[in-house]
């Protein structure tokens, strides 16, 4: 599911994405290491969960001044 929609995203002009982990983090971060989509992707991790809108201004700088998508996994889905 995860590789259908980087392909998605990348074909739509999507540059970047961040990934965010917490539960299973070594998980994710072991099958994005193996990924074809790893030039693409910026990993960080929260010991703590900040919370949608923690995460964002976490990582603000990553974000700049442009338009942003905010998926989580419980609720991504495949889309067109």
């Amino acid at each position: 599911m995860l590789d259908y929609w980087l392909e998605n995203l990348l074909d739509h002009g999507v540059e970047e994405v961040l990934i965010n982990t917490h539960y299973l983090a070594p998980m994710v971060k072991k099958y994005l290491n193996q990924s074809s989509w790893l030039p693409y992707i910026k990993l960080v991790h929260e010991e703590i969960l900040l919370g949608t809108g923690g995460t964002i201004l976490q990582n603000c700088d990553f974000f700049k001044d442009e338009t942003f998508l905010v998926a989580h996994a419980d609720n991504l889905t495949i889309f067109d």
